[in-house]
């Protein structure tokens, strides 16, 4: 069974649109590379087809949706990073849902990952994508601009928290894609969503930067 299949064999199961045929292409591709380049760098864990689909496309887009629906209007014209990017599995997904409605920064320490994920843009044929390789705390470049930072258990919240405000707007938001365990924050909004033949609960903890915070 093809990415295609799978991907909206659990969208239907789920009762929610499933994708349009350029996004499903674009994920067929990154598959194939993520299999390819797998064999020479960590990027993810060893992942059959079925946990590929869920964990490194249907966890970040269901929680993209997520913040989309509470948010009741579409994301335009904000600039968004993914702090710890790894493999984008995050900002990349993210991006070729939101298309040029978004510019995307992909920020890692590992260059290796940095050297995937700008593989990943090329093959796609993306726009607007920025790829960084610096440490979180080094970014200076990015201080003050970012509307939305996505990180996914990279660091625990706070920590995140500590490495990614500086970089926000006032106004911006950090967007936490949090298992279980890490549900216990306070001081942000809590976005629940579920995810295909998963018990444990998912969310995606928001925080807004504002003065009393910075």
């Amino acid at each position: 069974m093809s990415v295609f299949e799978h991907l909206n064999s659990f969208l239907r199961e789920m009762s929610i649109q499933e994708f349009e045929k350029q996004h499903l292409e674009a994920f067929e591709v990154y598959y194939s590379l993520s299999q390819k380049w797998g064999h020479k760098i960590n990027i993810t864990a060893n992942l059959g087809l079925d946990r590929f689909v869920i964990e490194n496309i249907l966890d970040p887009y269901l929680a993209l949706r997520a913040y989309q629906n509470s948010r009741n209007q579409p994301i335009n014209g904000v600039k968004i990073a993914d702090f710890g990017c790894g493999g984008g599995y995050v900002g990349l997904i993210w991006k070729v849902v939101l298309g040029d409605s978004a510019e995307m920064v992909l920020l890692d320490s590992d260059r290796k990952k940095i050297n995937f994920c700008k593989q990943v843009v090329r093959e796609l044929g993306l726009s607007g994508v920025t790829s960084l390789c610096s440490r979180a705390e080094e970014a200076e470049s990015l201080n003050d601009s970012l509307d939305l930072v996505a990180s996914r258990a990279t660091w625990g919240f706070e920590q995140s928290w500590q490495y990614i405000s500086p970089y926000l707007k006032e106004g911006g938001k950090l967007l936490y894609l949090a298992g279980k365990a890490q549900l216990a924050v306070t001081q942000c909004e809590t976005l629940d969503y579920q995810i295909p033949h998963k018990q444990a609960k998912r969310a995606l903890l928001c925080r807004i930067k504002t003065s009393n915070n910075i």
